[in-house]
C-alpha cells in the first residue's frame, strides 16, 4: 500500500460510514425522539431497527441478542 493511503479509510469503511449516516438522515426526528422520551419509548435498535428499517421483513434473528450488551 502507498504510504499516502495510510490515512485514507478504505472503500469499505467509506461505505459503512455513507450508510450509517444515511440511516441518520432518514430516521433523525425518530432518533431525536427516542433521545428526549428515553424513559418511554423501547431501546433505540427495536424502534430503529425492528420497527423502521426492516418494516415488514424478518425480524427474528434479533430476538436472542442482548442490546443492552455493549460490543
Amino acid at each position: 500500500m502507498p504510504f499516502e493511503m495510510w490515512d485514507q479509510p478504505s472503500a469499505e469503511i467509506f461505505a459503512l460510514r455513507q450508510g450509517c449516516e444515511s440511516l441518520l438522515e432518514d430516521y433523525e426526528d425518530l432518533i431525536e425522539e427516542w433521545f428526549i422520551n428515553k424513559a418511554s419509548l423501547e431501546d433505540l435498535f427495536k424502534q430503529l431497527c425492528a420497527r423502521n428499517a426492516l418494516k415488514n421483513q424478518e425480524t427474528s434473528c434479533f430476538d436472542h441478542l442482548d442490546h443492552k450488551q455493549e460490543l
